[in-house]
């Protein structure tokens, strides 16, 4: 059985703002980067907390 959605959150309802005025204005979604400049979050909506996409080694740098 599915959960009823709660209202939204302010900085979810910001973004939502921005979505919509970006598809009314350009015909297209905003991206991630342009989202979170809006909503005030420098790395766009995605968190990268630990575990996100990282398999736990060091990266190897090239030169």
């Amino acid at each position: 059985m599915r959960r009823k959605p709660g209202p939204l959150r302010a900085r979810q309802e910001t973004a939502l703002a921005v979505i919509r005025a970006s598809l009314a204005e350009r015909g297209h979604r905003p991206t991630a980067r342009e989202i979170g400049a809006q909503v005030g979050r420098a790395a766009g909506l995605r968190s990268r907390g630990p575990g996100a996409a990282s398999c736990g080694r060091p990266h190897a740098v090239r030169r």
